[in-house]
């Protein structure tokens, strides 16, 4: 017989190396969240926690979930259905998250340990048992060129000099705007007005070859350029003109010309094509504009500035769902043969870590899975549109027993 340690590692002081703009985002929609659609599960209602993807990027992934945690303040409090957990608390559960997997447990004993010592909170829909929406996204490569020259014409911005984003000293969330003289602060121009009136001319980062390559950008917050020269750069998200994101896909569905399950990018970006003539009606619906950087070429970033690890990243609406425990995540997923074809498809089942959002992401009822970069990834991510459930954990003490026994 052999025995597990799960003794807790302390804090680690060196991962506060996070800016405030995490905290900031986090505070900002806390503040902001509604009464969150989780419900603590029975014990005979718990699902089997079975993980058909490699242990080494779930550690990776915790790791950089602990990052983002370290950053935090010990007593902000987290919502969980009718439960609150402090930061630290969130710290400690994750570290003992971690903690387990470094021993290295086969699956059976994985899924015990958790069963037994995290309580476990299930996103309910707004119909309770109707399952969830299960989406992938990829990081895209896109070409373009730093030289605007035919076709590449459609230009990414950076942060422009005239934003000017503040707190506001009465309500305490951020604000973007344009500064008066008299040092008031005004909307910023909508994409509509950025547009047609060329208002950021002077402050191009680069300029794509499509404008419908520049919509699929702003929507997923970064994407990799194939420059003219053979060179890739990353593009990533920098900040948004502070205008409220509309959903083109609603619009669209609203005016039956797509049906509910093919409104997602995949079925916005192929309506856009085949409709040129109705593009910038539908395009500047949405007055949210989204401000880009250069990255370094390494991993993507998610929202909480921690890189993305395919297959164990997730997006979801921070307004409504915790980003600061690890989850389970059960659906299907399709599989490719060798050409790139759909053979079929198979049970998803994994832990995952919430580390990025995305603007089409709203409510709890959708939740969307980072496939990777690429065009297998782009693949994976424009088939991916399942049922299924997802599931927070939270351990029930500070303290788990010192030794957990794996049965052999």
């Amino acid at each position: 017989m052999t025995h597990i340690t799960t003794a807790y590692s302390n804090r680690h002081q060196g991962h506060r190396w996070l800016t405030a703009t995490g905290l900031l985002f986090l505070l900002f929609m806390q503040a902001c969240a509604p009464r969150q659609p989780l419900e603590l599960v029975n014990r005979e209602a718990l699902p089997l926690f079975r993980d058909n993807f490699d242990r080494t990027s779930l550690i990776s992934a915790t790791v950089r979930q602990l990052h983002y945690l370290d950053s935090l303040p010990d007593d902000l409090q987290h919502q969980f259905g009718d439960n609150q957990y402090s930061t630290h608390w969130l710290q400690q559960s994750m570290e003992s998250f971690l903690d387990i997997l470094k021993q290295e447990p086969d699956s059976e004993t994985l899924a015990r340990i958790v069963s037994e010592n995290f309580s476990i909170y299930q996103v309910r829909s707004n119909s309770n048992d109707n399952p969830i929406l299960v989406t992938s996204y990829h990081e895209p490569l896109f070409e373009g060129s730093l030289e605007k020259n035919f076709p590449y014409i459609y230009p990414l911005y950076r942060v422009p000099d005239s934003l000017v984003i503040r707190k506001n000293p009465k309500t305490g969330h951020k604000e973007s705007g344009l500064l008066t003289a008299d040092d008031r602060l005004l909307p910023f121009w909508d994409r509509s007005e950025i547009e047609r009136g060329n208002l950021l001319t002077g402050q191009e980062l680069v300029y794509l070859k499509d404008p419908i390559d520049a919509f699929i950008i702003h929507t997923q917050g970064a994407g990799k350029i194939l420059l003219r020269d053979g060179g890739i750069k990353s593009v990533g998200f920098a900040a948004t003109n502070g205008h409220q994101y509309r959903d083109v896909g609603k619009i669209l569905v609203r005016e039956k010309l797509l049906n509910p399950k093919d409104a997602d990018i995949k079925g916005i970006s192929t309506y856009l094509r085949h409709h040129p003539e109705d593009q910038k009606r539908l395009l500047f619906h949405n007055p949210r504009y989204v401000f880009f950087t250069w990255k370094g070429n390494s991993e993507p970033m998610g929202r909480l500035n921690v890189s993305l690890t395919p297959g164990r990243s997730i997006a979801i609406d921070p307004g409504t769902l915790p980003m600061a425990v690890p989850a389970y995540l059960t659906t299907r997923q399709p599989i490719l043969s060798s050409d790139g074809n759909l053979s079929g498809w198979r049970p998803l089942q994994r832990f995952v870590l919430p580390q990025d959002t995305e603007n089409a992401l709203k409510g709890a009822e959708h939740t969307a899975l980072f496939w990777g970069r690429g065009a297998r990834a782009g693949q994976f991510a424009e088939l991916m549109h399942e049922d299924g459930q997802l599931y927070f954990l939270v351990k029930n003490n500070f303290e788990l027993p010192k030794q957990t026994e794996v049965l052999e």
